[in-house]
């Protein structure tokens, strides 16, 4: 509607919005959003953080994975450095489980940031969630994992 139309409900004294226009009745209130019939609901799964351990020239990173869906996931795996991580379980809604994600040489680049957690809902449908690494380096010129930030989940 425009102004001159809600102008003149205003002068015949009835109501400018009504509920039937989706926003409550409530002038400027927004109109709550509706998913549309078939959108995918990606459920997320994240890294909340690691602890990274350092022998010799190797290290291992253990890592905190949390469930933030309403459902339940299943776990696949999780590449970095390209290396596979297996973590084949389920997680429940809300649950958080620590596996181990890495035990190898540190790397001695950071040309390779990306961490990609792999698992599926219920129905089977699969995901990813994206995720940065951020290093710290070593006096040997090596580098250590610090922290891991989720990015985004995605479709795959």
């Amino acid at each position: 509607m425009g102004f001159f139309g809600a102008l003149g409900k205003i002068l015949q004294g009835k109501p400018v919005f009504t509920p039937d226009q989706g926003n409550g009745g409530q002038p400027g209130a927004p109109a709550a959003p509706q998913p549309a019939a078939g959108d995918k609901v990606y459920p997320q799964v994240s890294i909340e953080h690691v602890q990274c351990r350092t022998t010799g020239g190797g290290m291992d990173i253990d890592a905190f994975i949390q469930n933030y869906s309403s459902g339940q996931v299943q776990l696949d795996k999780i590449e970095l450095f390209g290396h596979t991580a297996q973590v084949t379980t389920f997680l429940r809604p809300g649950e958080d489980r620590e596996f181990r994600i890495y035990d190898g040489p540190r790397p001695t680049a950071t040309n390779q940031p990306n961490l990609e957690l792999y698992y599926k809902n219920a129905s089977g449908d699969y995901f990813c969630a994206d995720h940065y690494m951020e290093f710290t380096q070593q006096a040997d010129r090596t580098y250590t994992v610090e922290r891991i930030r989720f990015l985004r989940v995605r479709d795959v």
